[in-house]
């Protein structure tokens, strides 16, 4: 993957990547400009020198918040600060996994080409994946609020999660949700407080923006896979309905650990937006559908996806060769169905799993 980053060394070291992005958000929170896409221009430019619809401002107003400190500092400071914070984040992540040994998890995480993308791009995927791992050792633990609390934190990306409701509703996982919605309010209110009433509406205006500039083909979704098919959007939809069968199938007949991987991996295949750094999520599904299958195609799809060479391929010009990533994540998601269904998948790694319930 390192020659890779040879031909955009001097773009990844000046940190004109999607940091751009992030400190022009920072430097405008508590501004009426946070999606004024003139003045998140004038922004980067004058601290960056670069700028593009790509690298507006789109995530929500919280976020901003959270890491406005950044924008009171110089740029290239605030950009290897921010490095450092995705770097602890990812360390964090390997002390906190617990599905996979340890060596297993430092091996496919230093070959995931999309973590390797993650730090390229400056993306903060990588701190999503210390939230979803701190979440998952709270909820094996018993401490069912904290671990849905601790999850709201991944509401900057929430268009990728929307399949945990499938987790929530068929496990019936009520601290769970309240420690979600605790976490979700707070963020929201944050939002309010700082970007005023009218943010919602001025975010939409920006995510519609921003989509436009995207290489729908290259998406690793449905959306990607469909494009350029005669009504792919029936085709999305009618795929997309089987995933979320797939994955209601895998919520209802495993425990928490499996139905998180499962919510993961089909939150990223039915996504209306989706890039290589966003296939990092695949990162700690794969790595639970390795550990809790057997050989078989469920392990083996799974182990394609941890692996760089599918991607590699997605970078193709050759359309057949694209469709690997998606046709994988559907295929491991019906062959894992079945096996839960079949009752078939191995033991988790902890002892607290289990549906709850009020009492």
């Amino acid at each position: 993957m390192a020659p890779m980053a040879w031909a955009p060394r001097h773009r990844i070291l000046a940190g004109v990547n999607d940091f751009v992005m992030f400190y022009a958000g920072a430097k405008l929170s508590g501004t009426p400009d946070l999606y004024n896409p003139a003045r998140v221009r004038q922004v980067q430019g004058d601290s960056a020198g670069s700028t593009g619809e790509n690298y507006l401002y789109c995530r929500p107003p919280y976020l901003a918040l959270l890491i406005r400190p950044l924008g009171r500092m110089p740029y290239h400071t605030a950009y290897l600060l921010w490095q450092l914070l995705l770097l602890a984040g990812f360390a964090g992540f390997l002390a906190l996994w617990r599905p996979t040994p340890f060596p297993i998890t430092v091996l496919f995480s230093c070959l995931s080409l999309p973590l390797f993308a993650c730090f390229m791009n400056a993306q903060d995927l990588p701190l999503l994946l210390l939230w979803i791992a701190l979440s998952l050792r709270l909820e094996r633990e018993g401490r069912h609020f904290w671990a849905g609390l601790i999850f709201s934190f991944c509401a900057a990306k929430f268009h990728l999660f929307l399949l945990v409701a499938l987790l929530i509703v068929g496990q019936r996982l009520v601290r769970f949700a309240f420690g979600l919605a605790a976490g979700g309010l707070f963020f929201v209110t944050l939002s309010f407080a700082t970007a005023g009433l009218g943010w919602p509406a001025r975010y939409w205006e920006i995510l519609k923006l921003t989509t436009t500039v995207d290489v729908v083909e290259q998406m690793p979704n449905l959306r990607g896979l469909f494009f350029g098919w005669p009504h792919s959007a029936w085709w999305e939809g009618l795929v997309g309905l089987t995933a979320v069968i797939a994955v209601w199938i895998i919520v209802r007949n495993a425990d928490f650990e499996m139905g998180l991987a499962a919510a993961l991996a089909g939150g990223l295949l039915i996504g209306v937006h989706g890039s290589v750094a966003d296939a990092v999520l695949l990162l700690p599904a794969c790595l639970i559908v390795y550990a809790r299958t057997a050989e078989g195609w469920p392990r083996a799809l799974a182990i394609v996806l941890l692996m760089p060479v599918g991607y590699v391929l997605w970078a193709s010009p050759l359309p057949m060769l694209r469709v690997l990533v998606p046709l994988s994540i559907l295929g491991m998601l019906y062959s894992t169905a079945f096996l839960a269904r079949l009752g078939s998948l191995r033991p988790g790694s902890g002892t607290a799993f289990g549906w709850q319930t009020v009492a």
